[in-house]
């Protein structure tokens, strides 16, 4: 923010809190204001970016979420769908060369309905973390990598996701039956799974820890959107603060 326009939200305040006092009287006092607290300006500047950093952080989640959590937000998106557990997922090009194409497909989707399910659920804890965005964090994001807000987010919510995903994908998981196809494809798939120990699998520590993921991964994406495309600067305040960078 210039010097100027320190200037001029400083006068704006003074008007709030003055209104018959004389114009040169705002003015002076305005001025000295900015003569005896220097770091007032960069201070502003401060404020502006922790609150386009906030901005910028709503913006990607709630597009994460929207994108991921929806029908077919897993299932039919190459880069997030869930794929087949190991040690499953390795065999699977022969299991469907012995028909097993119906089962394994099924599995699939129920999997990946089950973490479309989930996602919903990150927003309170999302914004949990952009309010307690601190001046600090938001430096740092401002003037780090391309998925420094995901790195902040990851950081912040990871635990809190985990523990809050686990139980919902139990519940979906169950519902869906996806325990029992899992074990009706491993069953038929007889000698390619004897060696690999298939009954191991946590399927819903996986689905989470995947859901998880692909979430992050598609924050990542929206994150350097707002980075790299001035288009997805979608307000007068993502434009100031990353137009700046």
């Amino acid at each position: 923010m210039t010097h100027k326009r320190c200037l001029a939200a400083l006068i704006g305040c003074l008007l709030a809190t003055s209104a018959h006092a004389d114009w040169r009287d705002w003015l002076r006092q305005a001025t000295e204001t900015l003569q005896d607290n220097p770091q007032v300006a960069q201070n502003l500047n401060q404020t502006q970016v922790v609150a386009g950093l906030r901005e910028a952080l709503a913006k990607g989640s709630k597009n994460a979420i929207l994108q991921l959590g929806q029908t077919d937000g897993f299932f039919k998106n190459a880069s997030t769908k869930i794929a087949l557990p190991e040690p499953l997922d390795s065999v699977a090009p022969k299991l469907r060369k012995i028909g097993l194409n119906k089962p394994l497909d099924e599995l699939s989707l129920r999997i990946n309905r089950a973490a479309e399910s989930a996602v919903p659920e990150a927003a309170d804890i999302f914004s949990s973390a952009i309010e307690n965005l601190s001046i600090e964090d938001a430096m740092n994001i401002l003037n780090g990598p391309d998925d420094a807000a995901t790195q902040y987010f990851q950081s912040r919510t990871q635990a809190s996701l985990t523990q809050r995903f686990r139980p919902l994908i139990t519940q979906a998981t169950d519902q869906a039956g996806v325990s029992a196809a899992y074990k009706q494809v491993s069953a038929q798939a007889g000698p390619f799974l004897a060696m690999l120990s298939p009954d191991a699998q946590d399927l819903d520590g996986y689905i989470t820890e995947q859901a998880l993921a692909g979430l992050f991964d598609t924050l990542a994406a929206e994150e350097k959107k707002i980075r790299s495309d001035p288009a997805a600067r979608t307000s007068e305040l993502l434009k100031q603060v990353f137009g700046k960078k």
